[in-house]
């Protein structure tokens, strides 16, 4: 489900002389404003505002303690964008359109535990949109959000390990656009925040890295996907360690 926030001031131009224009040239100046042409009402609406679109992961909804941190997670990405927006009219409208979108995967280990996969998209006026991930797995039967240490014996996160493995399947994968100024301090395993995007399956444990943190905007976002077996014996049950 779909949920919304838009703050938008809307402001109709009757340009001169443009009704006096063919269609196609009507509307042909009014995109020359940032506009859009309402045949309907023969008008030129350009809008600035800020738009927030949110995918809710209404499998989720069921669990009320579960809920309750997602809400507030949604509900503080909305509040941080739209009282971030600061419009400069000395530009372009189109540039002051600013828009967060916020769609969501589930991956499940079982029944029990569950990852939601945010991934947040925003575009602030900048050459391109941007966009990052949040991840929060769940218990949701206990209404308990897992941190990473909860899969590791002692909660000792084996970073170093870890680390280890996802240099080597994102250099295989980004091949020549591995660039050692973003890849190395993107992938270190003395930054644990580097590693705090993740998710679990019945078969492995996923790691999602965001654009710029490990390669260009050009590579786009990256995964690393790490079986579960190859862990094995530094994961608890039911995770592993059986």
């Amino acid at each position: 489900m779909k949920t919304r926030v838009l703050v938008c001031l809307s402001v109709m131009m009757s340009l001169l002389g443009l009704g006096l224009l063919p269609a196609a040239a009507q509307e042909d100046a009014c995109y020359s404003k940032d506009g859009n042409w309402m045949t309907d009402t023969q008008k030129c609406v350009v809008s600035v505002g800020v738009r927030v679109d949110v995918d809710y992961p209404l499998e989720m909804a069921q669990y009320p303690e579960v809920a309750k941190v997602i809400d507030t997670f949604i509900t503080d990405q909305q509040k941080s964008f739209i009282s971030s927006y600061t419009p400069d009219y000395t530009l372009p409208a189109h540039v002051n359109n600013w828009e967060m979108n916020i769609s969501n995967e589930i991956y499940t280990f079982s029944d029990e535990i569950q990852t939601v996969v945010f991934n947040i998209s925003f575009y602030t006026g900048g050459a391109h949109p941007n966009s990052g991930y949040t991840t929060m797995t769940f218990d949701v039967k206990k209404g308990k959000q897992l941190m990473l240490s909860d899969l590791f014996i002692n909660g000792e996160v084996p970073y170093d390990i870890i680390a280890k493995l996802a240099q080597e399947d994102l250099k295989t994968h980004l091949g020549d656009m591995v660039d050692p100024i973003m890849f190395d301090p993107g992938t270190d395993p003395n930054n644990h925040d580097n590693y705090k995007n993740w998710a679990l399956t019945d078969k492995s444990i996923i790691f999602f890295f965001d654009p710029y943190q490990v390669a260009a905007y050009a590579a786009g976002p990256q995964k690393v996907e790490i079986p579960l077996t190859t862990l094995h014996t530094l994961l608890v049950p039911p995770f592993g360690n059986t």
